[in-house]
């Protein structure tokens, strides 16, 4: 059986939320340094002295990968190295073991021919509601703390009334007073030792939303997960097509955003008529950010509203697509797209 080791942790505190748990512990201790990092390798190692592996029987092989890739790092670049990984593996790279050792372990293993490029992730991907496993329930929320540690409810609480306010809701300054005072209320009546998540939604659908679940799950949508679209690096590796698309966005100011939005294009206009046609060279590609959508004014044939969303998802397929097309304002070969439905691969 798998062990969540931050549910264990929480348990064994007296929490029966590990989110909850990991908010009172680390993101609202406000500790600079390496403090918090050194804390949780050390209940890691604990927890791995105690289950062994935790039901991922994998992990063995992976961290010899990460050993080997370590070790290369060091000899590059010297002891400073920072490793970004999951806190459950930090004992088994610091455990000392030999290269020979670790190669022993990755004998005999298919090799495939891989090249690595970056995506840029979103904070509904990051959500673990989402499918990813590692991933956790409010990114939003956690933004929010990283990048304001000073008055994180106050500031949190009046993103909430503006999202309300953008939406119609009668809020004012009076309900995030209010609000503010309540949450603080609730936390120290449980016992924690700051208004975490819990009692800032409790606070709004009480003082601000009449006791409406209707708008608390706007808030969740929007605030708690979150519409973010990341960036990487232009020197980031990018296959040509990707690059060419990057460079296409930005001459025809059509920034790729996380959140759902429609566009209304003028095919009069130089800027329009590109945007259009980038739009529907994607969607032969199978590229689908835009779909289009019916006008909300003029039916003339100069007219067009495309609905667009970007997800981490379609910079995989303009991968895909770089072998039909290496730029993306080039007209594309003849190419049929596989049916509804049908599983990549499959006769078209």
């Amino acid at each position: 059986m798998r062990v969540d080791p931050l549910a264990v942790l929480s348990e064994a505190a007296g929490y029966d939320d590990p989110e909850r748990w990991w908010e009172d512990v680390i993101e609202h201790r406000g500790t600079g340094g390496v403090e918090a990092f050194v804390a949780v390798a050390e209940a890691m190692e604990a927890l791995r002295a105690e289950y062994g592996h935790g039901g991922h029987e994998d992990d063995a092989v992976r961290e010899a990968h990460m050993r080997l890739r370590l070790r290369e790092a060091r000899r590059e670049f010297g002891d400073e190295v920072a490793v970004v990984c999951g806190a459950w593996h930090v004992p088994a790279l610091v455990e000392r073991t030999t290269a020979t050792a670790d190669r022993k372990l990755l004998k005999g293993l298919p090799k495939v021919k891989t090249e690595i490029s970056w995506v840029p992730w979103t904070h509904r991907r990051l959500a673990r509601h989402s499918g990813y496993g590692a991933g956790i329930t409010s990114p939003g929320w956690y933004d929010h703390l990283f990048h304001a540690p000073d008055r994180p409810v106050e500031r949190w609480l009046t993103k909430v009334a503006g999202l309300l306010r953008d939406e119609d809701f009668a809020v004012s300054s009076a309900h995030v007073i209010e609000a503010v005072r309540l949450a603080e209320t609730l936390a120290a009546m449980r016992g924690r030792p700051l208004a975490g998540l819990a009692e800032t939604l409790d606070a709004v659908r009480a003082v601000m939303c009449d006791g409406s679940d209707v708008p608390i799950a706007l808030v969740r949508d929007r605030l708690v997960v979150g519409d973010i679209l990341g960036e990487v690096p232009e020197s980031a590796p990018a296959v040509p097509l990707q690059r060419d698309l990057t460079r296409t966005q930005r001459s025809l100011r059509l920034k790729p955003e996380a959140l759902e939005r429609d566009l209304e294009l003028d095919l009069r206009k130089e800027t329009d008529a590109g945007r259009s046609r980038l739009l529907h060279r994607l969607r032969l590609l199978g590229v689908d950010w835009g779909t289009p959508a019916v006008s909300r004014g003029s039916t003339g044939t100069f007219r067009e509203t495309w609905r667009l969303r970007w997800e981490p998802e379609l910079a995989v397929r303009v991968a895909e697509a770089g072998v039909w097309a290496p730029r993306c304002c080039r007209r594309p070969p003849p190419r049929r797209r596989p049916r509804p439905g049908a599983p990549r691969g499959s006769p078209r």
